[in-house]
């Protein structure tokens, strides 16, 4: 896939990843457009980086992303990437009955899929196109802290395997689907969630590498990217012993919730 002349949209693209993807892939010389629910954050992210194009949508809701389709294949009929960056990470205690349960899975994963149903027609007519959902690697290896977070891009995997094989078997050979898995990326939005200590993670991959890595791997045609420690992950969560894994992933609860609520230990 070239990574020159595209027009590509990146839901999410107003900040963290899929804002650093938007600006490397405008400066390549590609039409990039970003979306956010909030216009106001549309407004600052267009207005920083000149020529980025930016419209408003909430992906969770099939409505409003058929609306962002129609807009697109209208004023942008030649849109031949799609990259799904919007997502939500959140530390969910379930021993908290208070705690809201339905938004990454509404976001992360119900958002991704309602992106790819809408846009997945005009890609299919493109010469060439990429359809890129970008997962994480604690969809391998799920942070005890996040369960929600990591059930979702874990369905995030799932959906972009059986998508591209659906292309395969439908004979779109020219549209490539793939999926991204970062790892922690220091200096994204996500970072402060993971490191409420202020504690650096090992594992953090810098942006820039990250950026660097993924579009390598797109110009390549990847069907699958798993960038710096992403690779650690998937090879854990299919090779590691259970109290191996369940040791390292206890330690996203210190950082998360370092207080214990006093309940009774198993």
């Amino acid at each position: 896939m070239k990574l020159t002349q595209n027009t590509i949209l990146i839901t999410g693209g107003t900040s963290g990843l899929g804002l650093r993807l938007a600006q490397a892939l405008l400066r390549r010389g590609n039409v990039v457009i970003v979306t956010s629910r909030r216009q106001t954050v549309i407004d600052q992210a267009v207005a920083a980086n000149p020529g980025l194009v930016g419209y408003p949508v909430d992906v969770a809701d099939r409505q409003s992303v058929q609306a962002l389709a129609d807009r697109v294949r209208s004023q942008h009929p030649d849109l031949n990437m799609v990259i799904n960056s919007a997502g939500i990470m959140r530390g969910v205690n379930f021993f908290t009955p208070q705690t809201p349960l339905t938004a990454e899975i509404e976001t992360n994963l119900i958002g991704t899929a309602n992106v790819d149903w809408a846009f997945l027609p005009q890609l299919a007519a493109a010469p060439e196109a990429a359809l890129i959902n970008v997962s994480s690697g604690l969809g391998y290896l799920p942070s005890t802290a996040h369960p929600l977070y990591a059930a979702s891009k874990a369905g995030v995997n799932a959906l972009t395997t059986a998508l591209r094989n659906q292309a395969a078997y439908w004979g779109y050979r020219h549209l490539h689907v793939i999926q991204v898995a970062p790892p922690l990326v220091a200096a994204t939005n996500l970072e402060p969630t993971m490191h409420a200590n202020g504690e650096r993670n090992p594992l953090n991959m810098d942006i820039d590498a990250f950026v660097a890595a993924v579009l390598k791997s797109i110009g390549h045609n990847r069907a699958v990217i798993n960038p710096g420690a992403s690779r650690l992950l998937a090879a854990a969560g299919r090779l590691a012993p259970r109290w191996l894994v369940a040791r390292l992933m206890r330690r996203t609860m210190q950082t998360e919730f370092p207080q214990r609520s006093g309940a009774a230990k198993a």
